[in-house]
């Protein structure tokens, strides 16, 4: 078993791939993509921030909550059922949530800033990302006008990595404007993630800086 400190390097590998790969997955395989992808994010991480954890309890719940978001992906194949697909990002959301909340605990932990902590805050800064797609995709089924420049009608239209596209432009703040928010819960959430990405990082920096500046002084 790989140290702890070097899983955020699995995890890191493991979410660029899921972001890259997906969508060129998406093209090749259609619909079958979903339970393919879901099941491979799920297992990097499980392994990549679950089991950073000395507890069990905390490292069975992170593999509960992905085996019901496969089941409910699996179910949601066969039927496809509105409230499964609602069901299946819930889950996401919250496992994505609590992988964020995992990994800023070992971010900060007591100890010099090393590449392990800075790999650990740009799976962070990405898991951020994840979950902003989530809550636009449920701010799209709600106001199906919240979007302009996407085609949410439209038969097999990969509208979750469009999703996942305009999230990251927002977190980045590269804002390209062929998607653009159009009522206000979308541009609230589109301007939060702004802010938060900028704050993220000035943030990150700032402890990277002032741990550098205090190992100086020494």
């Amino acid at each position: 078993m790989p140290q702890k400190k070097e899983r955020f390097g699995y995890l890191l590998v493991g979410l660029i791939a899921y972001l890259v790969l997906g969508p060129i997955a998406r093209e090749i395989l259609g619909d079958m993509d979903g339970l393919i992808l879901l099941i491979t994010l799920c297992s990097v991480l499980v392994i990549g921030i679950f089991s950073l954890q000395e507890s069990r309890l905390l490292f069975t719940v992170g593999i509960s909550m992905a085996i019901v978001a496969i089941l409910l992906v699996v179910l949601d194949s066969f039927q496809d059922n509105h409230i499964l697909k609602l069901l299946a990002l819930a889950d996401i959301f919250l496992f994505f949530a609590m992988s964020i909340w995992l990994a800023f605990r070992h971010l900060f932990d007591a100890g010099p800033i090393d590449i392990h902590k800075l790999t650990g805050g740009v799976c962070i800064y990405l898991l951020l990302g994840l979950c902003w797609s989530i809550l636009y995709m449920y701010l799209i089924w709600w106001q199906p006008e919240a979007f302009t420049g996407i085609m949410p009608d439209k038969p097999d239209n990969p509208i979750y990595w469009d999703m996942v596209y305009f999230s990251f432009v927002t977190l980045t703040t590269l804002g390209y404007g062929d998607i653009t928010p159009a009522t206000t819960i979308a541009r609230a959430l589109a301007y939060t993630e702004a802010v938060t990405g900028q704050l993220y990082i000035a943030i990150l920096i700032g402890t990277l800086v002032g741990n550098i500046a205090g190992r100086l002084r020494r």
